[in-house]
């Protein structure tokens, strides 16, 4: 259904094609020539879209207003091929509308006149040849017509203007017909009327609550009253099951004879604005206010002086690709007005040659990416003039573009009713997909996007119909795309609204609940200070499915310049109880372990509705809400807000009243909006400095850099970035669906980046170390993702321009491979040139590089995976923090952890979640098993838990400049060093080193539990390293001397305890820098008669290889520290 030039899907790889946005005045050439028959004659009923599913848009005519012509695009630019279908009335039409509405791959068509009989013309499988068949029900003057889902059931029904009457409605039954059903919707008027004057119709979302809305314009000849309901513009806002009219509300219900309207988002606020065609008064532009509501501002939009037209057609398009929606207005003057992307317009000069056309159809009909012309020319209304119509090719200019085209699954084929939402160089798109606009004409079923000078797309989001959302990130410019519903994700949107006034309270720092409030102070409100904030939603999102993403948008009543850090959270409950007037009632509530900090900009105008007023993502809380074990779809939860500073939102009882009506609806009421999949999600971070690190071009490796320069880093240019991401839990085999890596900024970067992503080829890779060419010296996997980087423009940002293209090929090559298993690690190498600088391990763990795969299985039920973490060692407690993964392609798996062997009983918080806290009832060693059961399967892991005694500890530093020492091996003795070498030192040779520690506190006689030498890492160090610790055999070791041998000389204790560490990153002072349980030790030493409390112990450091500590010289704070845990 697409060129063959152009992929099915988007390519990961963008190219920049322009560097900067046209300029040039747009304008169009007559290629009338191109088509077959250059007499015909249409009059003003026409339509454009690809009739044949060859990617290209083709064109729909009736010559003398009945005889029905398909004109197909051929080569883009080229000729055009034809259908003559034949006279479809013996009258002139004066509607049509096109789609596929029988979902057989091939668009039909409807026609209909002056009571003539209404009729669809099915096209064949391939859409070169059509049958028509009359509607059934009475005859109608029809005006304008739609195909819409009207009652959301995925199939395309029809609304048919109705000059003499109330409009009719055809529910399409599914079978490749229609029944006529004047009771799907109430159109009729108030006060009543004849209901007659119906001219233009349009279907729109224009409150933005996820389905469409729909406005008639009404003219009636002869009716003079503007107050006559027969010629007041309706708009009738889709309730669901109701339709419910708010043109009054609204301040669109105009009663100047209107003839046609269009909607658009002119100002990049996601709110559909209107431009209105009235005849008996000038035409109108209508911003939306984001509240239901409408504000004439034609004065300020410079199009005033140049509305002195009778207009019949209307249409908003980006003509000039630079990103910014334009004007079309055709009737007894042509004007073309561009956009400015503020709702300002500027009369484009003389953008046509020839007559002034009456209608037109709009498309791209030489597929160049440039919204052309096909022009019609008749006495005002549908009689046809003696001009024949006209082909009006864009001249085009260097500006970029993306056209989309969509493919419904579960919403009719062709995503009628959806809408698209793209977002380049940071500013907000909106597309809606509509068959049957404007006066009796229809456009290209394809949604065109403007780019100007941007070189990619950062997001572009599709919210379907059904209610499914699909997103794609980083999209090439320059290309069409043809989109399935589901493909990118299957990503449902729930959007929860406030139900009533009890559901959104503020409660003061007194613990006094206000359950009734015209607006939500965020969170400071005078008298009552820093507030808790509560919002109840009942939320339709089902258990056991994983959120993608999760939002409050807020509507701003008032205006807020202050700095507000805010935190939200959620009740941690299945069901949240009703909000009540009891003292404390929202603060006493338990809380969800997650939490989401929110720093909103200023809020500067009362009544705005937009991303400004949206809070942070807040997947983590509404996640760990819907996986509590007794959530169920349509069980409510309550979002909890604390904080500093105020930002003042409207509440529920105030978005009601402002706009007037309609049972539970508060379009200014905060709304929840919940994307969730029923795919599987794991995510993976960098968990330790020497899981990231740079390759210079020479093969130097290191691991210890503050930051990630991707790629160039000053004179080192082309560097190779690794990072390794531990326990990656998704199974060998799963089918990946989406993954992507994010960083955060470190560093401001605007100039050309273009990366390039692999990974290592192996289902385990060897750690990083800083060996010559450890990196590049890898085998790469095949598969490949090249990454044209965003500007990174603020520091600490980790949003869609870090976030690196689909990574999928690359994953799914590694999940395939014979050694991948479940919760194994991953390293990814990036190359390419230019500079991006993320922030590293050592920048801080929450904003280290992150990985996300999300992952589908199939074949049917298998066993499930689990790991049930690291083994353990608890010194000083005898309560351990369980982290267990499993993963199972059922859902919904039981939970249970058990002990297997141990000297003592075994408490678990709650045995049947994945990380309990388990708590131990005496010393020893334990074994404990997670077992995962889905019914059919069952999956076990073990993991061993060593608890010491939980008796009295002891932390002592070294606290003297000779108590620690290096003794190389010759017997030379160091008593003042910058560092401790463990223990191969260059000359020095292997060293002997000496830790001395005085006043140690314990009892003679006391049984040592654990025992552990506590270092700070002072370089970056990877070799292999094995290292031999022994205590000296003396109730008071003396101090460590200058002399020969002062350390190797001593006379040792019979225990020794090998330690084989880890690498270590500069800076850390964490697990890898601990020795191993050195109990055995230190009990030899304080089991000695001649040991007392308060006397002095000296380890003994031998072995080979490297690890380089602080010392007490070279830093006092990080000198090592030992701990003991008696009894």
């Amino acid at each position: 259904m697409i060129d063959s030039a152009f992929p099915l899907f988007l390519s990961l790889a963008v190219s920049a094609i322009s560097t900067a946005g046209a300029t040039a005045q747009v304008g169009f050439v007559d290629r009338t020539n191109l088509l077959q028959n250059t007499g015909v004659r249409s009059g003003f009923v026409m339509g454009v879209a690809d009739m044949n599913g060859d990617g290209r848009d083709d064109i729909v005519r009736l010559d003398i207003g009945r005889i029905l012509r398909v004109e197909y695009q051929g080569t883009p630019g080229g000729s055009f091929g034809t259908h003559v279908h034949g006279s479809v009335s013996s009258s002139r039409q004066w509607g049509l509308c096109i789609a596929d509405v029988d979902h057989n791959g091939a668009r039909d068509i409807f026609t209909g006149g002056y009571y003539d009989g209404a009729e669809v013309h099915f096209a064949n499988a391939s859409g070169t040849a059509y049958s028509s068949t009359p509607l059934p029900g009475p005859t109608l003057f029809v005006q304008t017509a739609n195909f819409a889902d009207i009652d959301g059931d995925g199939w395309l029904d029809i609304f048919a203007c109705h000059d003499d009457a109330e409009s009719h409605k055809y529910r399409n039954n599914g079978q490749g017909g229609f029944d006529f059903a004047p009771g799907m919707m109430d159109a009729s008027t108030t006060p009543a009327s004849d209901n007659s004057g119906n001219y233009g119709s349009l279907f729109t979302d224009y409150d933005g609550d996820g389905d469409v809305d729909l406005y008639i314009s009404k003219c009636r000849i002869g009716v003079n009253s503007s107050t006559d309901p027969r010629r007041i513009n309706k708009l009738l806002r889709n309730d669901g099951d109701t339709w419910t009219e708010v043109g009054g509300v609204s301040g669109l219900d105009f009663g100047q004879q209107s003839w046609a309207a269009d909607f658009g988002d002119l100002d990049g606020d996601g709110d559909m604005d209107a431009f209105i065609v009235n005849h008996y008064e000038p035409s109108v532009l209508m911003r939306n206010n984001g509240d239901g509501t409408f504000t004439d501002v034609t004065a300020a939009s410079g199009l005033a002086p140049h509305l002195d037209m009778v207009g019949i057609q209307v249409a908003f398009r980006d003509f000039d690709n630079d990103g910014n929606l334009d004007l079309l207005i055709a009737g007894d003057a042509q004007r073309l007005f561009l956009g400015d992307g503020a709702l300002g317009f500027t009369l484009a000069a003389n953008p046509f040659t020839g007559p002034t056309m009456e209608s037109f159809a709009l498309g791209d009909l030489n597929h160049d990416g440039f919204i052309d012309v096909y022009a019609g020319y008749a006495r005002i209304i549908n009689t046809p003039s003696t001009i024949p119509d006209r082909l009006l090719l864009n001249t085009a200019n260097s500006n970029n573009w993306l056209q989309v085209g969509l493919v419904g699954t579960t919403s009719n084929l062709d995503g009628v009713g959806a809408r698209i939402e793209l977002t380049a160089d940071d500013r907000l798109q909106v597309r809606e997909v509509r068959s049957g606009e404007s006066y009796g004409i229809s456009h290209s079923l394809t949604s065109g996007f403007g780019l100007g000078a941007a070189g990619f797309v950062e997001s572009l989001r599709v919210i379907w119909p059904s209610g499914v959302v699909d997103e794609l990130r980083n999209v090439n410019v320059n290309q069409r795309l043809e989109l399935v519903e589901g493909s990118t994700g299957v990503r449902n949107l729930s959007v929860a609204l406030i139900g009533d006034e009890f559901n959104d309270a503020e409660e003061s720092d007194q613990g006094v609940v206000w359950r009734r409030n015209r607006d939500l102070e965020l969170v400071e409100d005078g008298a009552r200070g820093d507030q808790v904030v509560g919002m109840r939603y009942a939320l339709d999102v089902p258990p056991d499915v994983t959120i993608v993403d999760a939002w409050i948008q807020f509507t701003a009543e008032g205006r807020d310049f202050d700095e507000a850090n805010l935190l939200i959270s959620a009740e941690a409950s299945d069901d949240a109880a009703l909000i009540k007037s009891f003292p404390f009632n929202l603060s006493l509530r338990p809380r969800t372990m997650a939490s989401v900090a929110w720093s909103p900009p200023s809020w500067t105008l009362i009544g705005r509705r937009s991303s400004i007023e949206r809070t942070s993502s807040l997947r983590a809380v509404i996640q760990e809400v819907i996986d509590r074990d007794g959530w169920n779809a349509g069980n409510h939860v309550l979002l909890l807000v604390t904080g500093t500073g105020r930002r003042s939102a409207y509440s529920s009882d105030a978005g009601l009243a402002l706009v007037g009506g309609g049972a539970g609806t508060h379009p200014n009421a905060p709304t929840l909006h919940v994307l969730y999949s029923d795919r599987h999600v794991a995510t993976s971070a960098v968990r330790s400095a020497l899981a990231d690190g740079e390759e210079r071009e020479s093969g130097y490796v290191t691991l210890s850099s503050p930051d990630l320069e991707l790629v160039d880093d000053g004179s080192n240019l082309g560097q190779v970035v690794a990072l390794r991401f531990e326990d990656v839990a998704v199974p060998p085999g799963a089918t990946i669906d989406r993954a992507y890596l994010q960083f955060t900024v470190d560093e401001i970067g605007l100039g050309t980046c273009a990366l390039s992503v692999a990974a290592e080829a192996s289902g385990s890779p060897a750690t990083l170390g800083e060996v010559s060419q450890n990196f590049t010296a890898r085998a790469q996997t095949a598969a490949t993702v090249e990454w044209p980087v965003l500007p990174w423009e603020r520091v600490g940002d980790a949003e869609f321009a870090q976030r690196s293209p689909d990574l999928s090929p690359i994953l799914q090559e590694l999940v395939g491979r014979s050694d991948w298993s479940f919760n194994t690690d991953a390293v990814f190498l990036l190359s390419g040139q230019g500079t991006r600088t993320a922030e590293a391990f050592e920048g801080g763990a929450a904003r280290s590089p992150r990985l996300v795969v999300e992952f589908s299985v199939g074949g049917g039920n298998s066993a499930p995976y689990v790991d049930a973490g690291e083994d353990i060692v608890l010194s000083g407690t005898n309560s351990a923090q369980l982290a267990a993964t499993y993963f199972d392609d059922q859902r919904g798996a039981d939970v249970l952890w058990s002990k297997v062997s141990g000297p003592g009983a075994v408490t678990f918080a709650d045995a049947t979640v994945a990380s309990p806290t388990a708590v131990f009832g005496t010393a020893g060693t334990y074994t404990l098993r997670l077992t995962v059961d889905d019914g059919t399967f069952t999956g076990t892991d073990d993991v061993t838990v060593t608890v010491g005694g939980v008796g009295t500890t002891i932390l002592l530093a070294i606290s003297g400049s000779a108590d620690d020492a290096e003794e190389s091996d010759v017997g030379s003795v160091w008593r003042s060093n910058d560092d401790l070498e463990l223990v191969a030192d260059g000359t020095r040779g292997h060293q002997t080193v000496g830790l001395r520690f005085t006043g140690l506190g314990v009892p003679q006689g006391a049984t040592i539990t654990s025992a552990t030498i506590q270092f700070t890492a002072d370089e970056t160090t990877t070799e292999p390293t094995s290292l031999v610790l022994r205590a000296q055999a003396s109730g008071d070791a003396p101090g460590i001397t200058g002399g020969t041998g002062s350390i190797s000389s001593r006379q040792l204790g019979a225990a020794s305890v090998t330690w084989q560490p880890a690498g270590w990153g500069a800076g850390i002072a964490g697990p890898d820098q601990r020795t191993p349980n050195l109990a055995a030790l230190l009990q030899e030493v304080v089991s000695r008669p001649d040991w007392t409390s308060g006397q002095a112990v000296l380890f003994v450091i031998t072995g080979t290889g490297q690890r380089v500590a602080r010392s007490i010289d070279g830093d006092p704070t990080g000198a090592a520290v030992l701990s003991v845990t008696y009894q």
